[in-house]
């Protein structure tokens, strides 16, 4: 999202006063011009919510004011928790409003809305450990960090093109993004494709259009060693 682009749009009272601005957290790499994105919204009374779905253990973004993240525990994210989801917002009014899709018991919360979205027992005691746990950080954080430094290593020594953690204002390691072509980086028979790749990040243009970056993702699973990624 270009802040410039946001901030003409909203600068139309009309299209401010129905606005609500989706700011995705792509790969783990949390953009430095979301903090302006973050002004803008405030300046022109627009709410935001933040995609979440990659962005567990970013603290950068936890400290941001007035915005509302969602974030997914689904098998394949940062935090796995088999399915599930969380929202944490400042308002209390939202707060209050979200409340009425999810049921507890048949004294306090009415469904009037929707479907029941509140998470299982187990399920929600899986969610709140990972997010408040901290000594967590080092397998399902650090870990993903440690291996993507290592891909960046190999792609600034054969001289490939990849997303750069180091210019993100906060990175969990979720993904790391490469932008040569697989097949001639595969040739080289390094690390980075020594593994079959994740699921591409944005491979789908909404619109229905070619991609506009193609790219591939080598694993960042904490489960591989260092050692594999030499």
């Amino acid at each position: 999202m270009r802040p410039e682009a946001l901030e003409q749009a909203l600068a139309s009272p009309i299209i401010a006063a129905q606005a609500v601005v989706i700011y995705s957290v792509i790969g783990g790499y949390l953009a430095p011009s979301l903090s302006r994105i973050v002004k803008i919204c405030q300046r022109a009374d627009v709410p935001l919510i933040i995609d979440g779905a990659h962005a567990h253990y970013l603290d950068s973004l936890h400290s941001l004011p007035d915005v509302d993240i969602a974030y997914s525990f689904y098998a394949t994210k940062i935090l796995p928790a088999g399915e599930g989801g969380l929202i944490v917002s400042s308002s209390a009014a939202r707060v209050a409003w979200l409340r009425r899709f999810a049921i507890y018991d048949r004294f306090e919360n009415a469904l009037r809305v929707g479907l029941n979205l509140r998470a299982g027992e187990l399920t929600g005691a899986f969610m709140h450990r990972l997010m408040t746990d901290r000594s967590l950080l080092a397998h399902f954080r650090t870990a993903r960090v440690e291996i993507a430094e290592r891909y960046r290593a190999l792609c600034q020594a054969h001289q490939l093109r990849y997303l750069d953690p180091h210019a993100a204002a906060d990175y969990n390691g979720y993904k790391l993004v490469v932008l040569s072509p697989r097949g001639e980086v595969q040739r080289l028979g390094t690390a980075l494709t020594e593994h079959a790749p994740t699921s591409a990040v944005f491979a789908t243009d909404v619109l229905g259009k070619p991609t506009l970056l193609p790219h591939w993702c080598p694993p960042t699973y904490p489960s591989l060693a260092p050692s594999h990624v030499g």
